[in-house]
């Protein structure tokens, strides 16, 4: 009986001292923080043609010239939702965007080319 106590009195002395142990410090290494994200607030600009345009998801995909094959898929604000309802695949766009203090990309504005063609 006398080993059972031991053996308790033991386990709970161990518990209690790796309770009081403190956490961890973070890494000190620059190689193995992470990267810090693109400050939020700063807009940014680019000018490509439309890929697909996804109102429902507010979404817009556009690729920047004719090598890029897939594009970029940005999510569109609010302010900019009545300008993504008329725009179509093969337009010409400039798009405004900023970037939150979570790291999403959110389009701010959409400017149509003129030289866009209506669609068929």
């Amino acid at each position: 009986m006398k080993k059972f106590a031991m053996l308790g009195v033991l386990a709970l002395s161990a518990s209690v001292a790796l309770a009081q142990q403190p956490p961890a410090a973070p890494p000190t290494d620059p190689a193995q923080a992470p990267a810090p994200a693109e400050k939020s607030g700063d807009s940014k600009q680019m000018t490509g043609q439309v890929v697909s345009v996804d109102v429902p998801g507010k979404t817009i995909t556009v690729k920047k010239d004719a090598a890029d094959i897939t594009g970029k898929t940005l999510a569109v604000d609010t302010a900019a939702l009545t300008t993504l309802k008329s725009i179509y695949p093969g337009d010409k766009v400039k798009l405004t965007w900023k970037t939150d203090a979570t790291g999403k990309e959110m389009v701010q504005s959409i400017e149509k080319d003129k030289s866009s063609a209506p669609p068929q």
